[in-house]
C-alpha cells in the first residue's frame, strides 16, 4: 500500500490537497472513514473504495 503525503481530491467542480498533519481528527462510522478537516469539513471515504476490509484498515493505519 502506497500513502502519499497528502489526501488528494479531484471532482468534476473542483481539486484539492489536504496534507495529513491537517487532518484533525478520524471517526469510523457506517462504513465510512471521515477525517475532519476543519470545523465541520471531513473527506469522507467508503470502505467499498478499498478491495478488502484488509486494505482499508492498512490504509487506515498508515495514515494516521
Amino acid at each position: 500500500m502506497y500513502v502519499t503525503r497528502s489526501l488528494y481530491e479531484k471532482k468534476s467542480a473542483n481539486e484539492g490537497v489536504s496534507k495529513w498533519e491537517g487532518i484533525q481528527e478520524l471517526q469510523t462510522t457506517g462504513g465510512y472513514l471521515l477525517y475532519r478537516i476543519s470545523g465541520y469539513l471531513y473527506h469522507i471515504i467508503p470502505y467499498q473504495s478499498f478491495s478488502s476490509d484488509e486494505a482499508r484498515k492498512e490504509f487506515q493505519c498508515t495514515s494516521l
